[in-house]
């Protein structure tokens, strides 16, 4: 709630006003002092934080990060947002099951797209492989051939 007050401009008793007149339409669910509020349609989505299905590549600076004050929900680890920021520029993010599980970035070589993931850690095959998923369909994207590489931080 507080993050949606700060990025609404909204006072926390208008915020929680509001909500109350969406709830109907909204699942929300407090864990400790944090108030999560999703779409009802989110129910249908078969997401796993295991299965690297749920896996793409964000911008940098993209919403999901900036858009909260605590972050630690994204983040494994205790270095967080020190992970993915190099010289104060939040780099792009690789998002697997809803949580921050590397960066990438890429470069133009010609004719092809070059697609380097950086894990932040050791990955199950299956989450390599939805990392390398992802990069193909930014490549498609692109209308561009592609070479994709893996590293680990």
């Amino acid at each position: 709630m507080r993050d949606f007050c700060w990025w609404s401009g909204l006072a926390l008793k208008d915020a929680r006003d509001a909500l109350e007149m969406v709830c109907p339409d909204f699942m929300v669910e407090k864990a400790g002092s944090h108030t999560w509020v999703f779409d009802a349609s989110s129910r249908r989505l078969k997401v796993s934080s295991t299965d690297g299905k749920s896996t793409g590549l964000l911008p940098a600076f993209d919403e999901m990060i900036l858009s909260y004050a605590d972050r630690s929900a994204l983040f494994d680890g205790k270095d967080g947002l020190q992970g993915v920021v190099s010289g104060g520029i939040i780099r792009p993010i690789i998002i697997s099951g809803g949580r921050v599980v590397g960066t990438w970035n890429r470069r133009i070589e010609g004719e092809k797209v070059v697609v380097t993931l950086t894990s932040r850690g050791k990955l199950a095959r299956a989450a390599k492989a939805s990392m390398e998923e992802a990069a193909r369909r930014y490549a498609a994207f692109l209308r561009k051939p592609h070479e994709i590489l893996m590293t680990s931080a």
